[in-house]
């Protein structure tokens, strides 16, 4: 049974093909004309000789500021005071964590992702 979901752009396959005919010294040109691919994208596969996508989006841990450690800690702050405010418990990660400088508003991000629920204190 044929998939419903529409393809979007050249396959991998297809780039190859045309990177092939670059380095076979064919015209690639008309290899990405019969596959259907863009010019542009052809230009691209041949200047660049990657036919796979990059990766997009998502998670990327070596880019995370606030890693499983500090999580935990923020955690025990809340499990040991759950009245400290959100500038407090920024001050604790600063003095425990050397060199992690964190806003409230992410302190604050990560704790809704522990479901905890931050109430403003008038």
């Amino acid at each position: 049974m044929p998939s419903c979901v529409k393809r979007k752009g050249p396959t991998s396959e297809e780039k190859e093909r045309v990177l092939e005919a670059y380095q076979r010294g064919d015209d690639w040109k008309l290899v990405a004309k019969h596959n259907g691919m863009a010019s542009t994208t052809a230009w691209r596969v041949v200047n660049t000789g990657r036919t796979t996508l990059m990766p997009m989006g998502g998670h990327r841990p070596q880019q995370a500021k606030v890693t499983p450690e500090i999580r935990a800690a923020l955690e025990r702050y809340l499990d040991s005071n759950c009245q400290y405010t959100l500038l407090e418990m920024k001050d604790l990660i600063a003095t425990d964590f050397s060199g992690v400088n964190i806003s409230q508003q992410t302190n604050s991000r990560h704790i809704l992702g522990m479901l905890y629920t931050v109430k403003k204190v008038c």
